[in-house]
């Protein structure tokens, strides 16, 4: 898992893409359970108007990293879902988002529910996002969303440790899908633990930069 989420960071950062570690953990798991899906013959085919030019080849970068490194084939037919999960976590490094622009990526009716939830985290749990944990939130919410109304959940392997070892991640993530199911969108717990993933993906960001300015002030004293 540690070589895998490695090599995946390489293969980002070469295509001018930047994740934190909880973020590639999510992606290297999504991957894990395209390989379990195909084991057992079930394929997953989405189509995604998410995906840029940068991010399909990023997709056959790392399909073409899993044949040489694990002699796996990823199919033509999961390469929109593999797109699709690429999209909602990841943007260019130098990529910026205003309201027009991040409409043209995410439809109205799930940045209204992005903006809600927000909202309402920052109101009981005093969590506010910057611009860029709040447009990777969106992408996420919108590709969930998505799951949910052709009720194609994904498994996620890490459920039960993510309950156990960070109950508060997770409680985050019960509360956000009790929100969605104002608006007829149902998840299970497998996407309840993604969402922890991405509250703590955005923990880690408050954090790093939290230290990078006490280093800074501490240097300038």
């Amino acid at each position: 898992m540690k070589k895998l989420e490695a090599d995946l960071e390489n293969i980002l950062e070469k295509n001018h893409f930047n994740v934190n570690s909880y973020i590639l953990k999510t992606i290297a798991t999504h991957l894990l359970i395209i390989i379990s899906r195909m084991e057992n013959h079930y394929y997953l085919d989405c189509s995604d108007r998410l995906s840029g030019k940068n991010v399909s080849v990023m997709a056959k970068e790392i399909t073409t990293y899993l044949k040489e490194e694990y002699d796996v084939d990823i199919p033509s037919v999961e390469m929109s879902y593999l797109s699709m999960i690429l999209s909602s976590k990841t943007y260019p490094i130098d990529r910026t988002f205003d309201d027009a622009s991040l409409s043209m990526y995410i439809e109205d009716a799930y940045i209204s529910i992005s903006e809600e939830i927000v909202h309402k985290l920052q109101e009981y749990y005093s969590i506010e996002f910057s611009q860029e944990s709040y447009v990777r939130f969106a992408f996420h919410i919108q590709a969930l969303a998505r799951r949910s109304k052709m009720n194609k959940y994904v498994e996620n392997p890490h459920t039960g440790i993510t309950r156990a070892t960070n109950p508060f991640l997770f409680e985050i993530g019960v509360f956000i899908s009790d929100i969605l199911k104002e608006h007829a969108i149902y998840i299970n717990d497998d996407e309840i633990a993604f969402l922890a993933f991405h509250i703590g993906a955005f923990y880690e960001v408050r954090r790093s930069r939290h230290l990078y300015q006490c280093w800074y002030h501490c240097r300038n004293i």
